[in-house]
């Protein structure tokens, strides 16, 4: 998908979060700091 965004002419306003759930203990927390700072990005 990065690549075709980038021959449409996108650019990346942030990176991409990945979490496992699996591995993850907690990872609404981690997806909620993610959150926060990538709207501060838009």
């Amino acid at each position: 998908m990065d690549a075709l965004f980038a021959r449409c002419g996108a650019r990346k306003v942030g990176e991409r979060l990945e979490i496992d759930a699996c591995t993850q203990p907690l990872p609404d927390e981690e997806a909620l700091s993610w959150a926060q700072e990538w709207v501060t990005m838009l």
